[in-house]
């Protein structure tokens, strides 16, 4: 999640901060955060917390001198091993830091848009906190998946003759899937 609008604060100079959000997939191997670091190096450390607030995961990493820019520059965060994770559950990274030039880039969650623009396309993102407070802002961040240990659960598949050249096939799946269809003659190759 990262609009093109966003914001710093400064991580030691709030209550702990951390990010919500949901996953797309059943893993979660690392993330992404946008800081800068204008000061001395130092550390930061990365906790991966469940709806009960149970440390799932968790790295402390040493950040190096990152000079300011607009929008902050990314910073990626790997755990040790993936974490399983449920679509329906809510997680946050928490981030824990003393470092005095910290700052976490953010971007608003509210859009204005004009009288005569088009609707905006919709996505969820979930609220920052600072302590357990809600914020009207989300820290920009990206989720991984290195691996997938687990494979999709396909169900419902149906297909249906569209015309004498055509035919649509649709499925349901647990999770986002990519999509690739191989097809062929019974017993022969396949295309």
């Amino acid at each position: 999640f990262a609009p093109d609008v966003s914001g710093p604060i400064f991580a030691a100079q709030t209550e702990t901060p951390s990010q919500q959000f949901y996953t797309i997939n059943d893993h979660l191997s690392g993330f992404d955060l946008w800081i800068s670091n204008d000061g001395a190096p130092g550390t930061a450390s990365f906790g991966l917390r469940d709806a009960a607030n149970n440390l799932l995961a968790s790295r402390t990493l040493t950040i190096p001198t990152i000079s300011s820019s607009y929008g902050g520059t990314r910073f990626h965060i790997d755990f040790t091993n993936q974490v399983a994770t449920d679509a329906d559950e809510l997680y946050r990274i928490r981030i824990v830091s003393s470092m005095p030039s910290l700052q976490l880039y953010l971007s608003s969650l509210f859009q204005i848009l004009e009288h005569d623009s088009q609707n905006a396309p919709s996505y969820q993102v979930e609220p920052a906190l600072i302590g357990s407070t809600p914020q009207n802002f989300a820290f920009k961040f990206a989720l991984y998946e290195t691996t997938e240990s687990d494979p999709p659960i396909i169900t419902n598949v149906a297909a249906t003759s569209t015309s004498l050249t055509a035919m649509r096939i649709s499925w349901n799946a647990n999770e986002p899937v990519d999509k690739r269809i191989a097809y062929g003659i019974a017993g022969g190759s396949q295309t």
